[in-house]
């Protein structure tokens, strides 16, 4: 059997039975093993934003949204069998990728990886999550950098499935509060604020334990900490969706992108004064 093992570009911790746990998954059905995004522990970051809402030498928004409001689409997609791959580190089996005409056919998308995914779904085969996630590390990291990269992959989802567009603003705690708090109010004629505040703090709870499982351990973080990210990444990823909607050009790695319907992009060259 001939497997290919891509790891990401942020540079993924990788622990020693990693791969060991990666192949297992992958039985006589499954075509791609992958791992969900989570971010490692770092330290010396210069945010001043950071600075003011932590205190502490440790950036952990990443830790919260990763942890939090991702692993939640990103499990729950995988159980009901829906394509969210991503290239953080995924083992595949190379013949398919071979037959679909070679990785050269996905230059023409920046989320490649989605697209891979979707060519192993097309030909039958089956995507698994390993049960460890992959450990990442940006190169720079404060809460532009990590709104700039939200941005980025919504502009993305959208494209690819649009369906998103309508869907993600509702997945998040405080307009699902809202607009259930609201029905529940009509239909019951119970108070809306009692069911919202109700609904905010099972959501929360909820958070916090699914954190604490995909961490393994003990949080590198304090519980006033993890109220405070969560809060402001709750509160600010409505407008990280909304700020997607304003353009389509993505700018990865100092390059321009125009995106386009289905997920192509085509390159734009920027004037640029010397």
């Amino acid at each position: 059997m001939q497997l290919s093992l891509m790891f990401g570009p942020l540079g993924d911790t990788v622990k020693e039975d990693t791969i060991t746990d990666m192949v297992q998954v992958m039985t006589e059905k499954v075509g791609l093993v992958q791992q969900m995004p989570y971010a490692a522990t770092r330290r010396g970051f210069a945010s001043h934003m950071e600075k003011v809402i932590y205190n502490q030498d440790i950036m952990l928004l990443d830790q919260i949204y990763f942890g939090t409001q991702h692993a939640k689409m990103y499990v729950c997609a995988n159980v009901i069998g829906i394509n969210c791959a991503t290239g953080m580190s995924c083992l595949m089996r190379k013949p398919v990728i071979e037959e679909a005409g070679g990785l050269i056919k996905f230059t023409q998308y920046l989320a490649e990886d989605y697209f891979l995914a979707q060519e192993f779904i097309n030909r039958g085969w089956h995507i698994k999550l390993s049960s460890q996630p992959a450990l990442q590390h940006s190169g720079t990291y404060s809460i532009t950098t990590l709104h700039n990269r939200l941005t980025r992959w919504c502009k993305l989802r959208t494209a690819m499935t649009p369906l998103t567009v309508f869907f993600e603003p509702i997945s998040l705690c405080f307009p699902f509060g809202i607009i259930a708090s609201w029905s529940i109010s009509f239909l019951f004629n119970w108070t809306a604020s009692v069911v919202f505040l109700v609904h905010a703090l099972v959501w929360f709870l909820m958070d916090y334990v699914l954190i604490n499982i995909i961490e393994g351990g003990t949080l590198p973080f304090s519980k006033f900490e993890f109220v405070v990210a969560w809060l402001f990444n709750e509160l600010t990823y409505i407008g990280i969706i909304m700020r997607s909607h304003w353009n389509s050009t993505i700018v990865w790695r100092n390059r321009h992108f125009k995106l386009r319907w289905g997920g192509v992009v085509e390159e734009l060259h920027v004037k640029q004064t010397v």
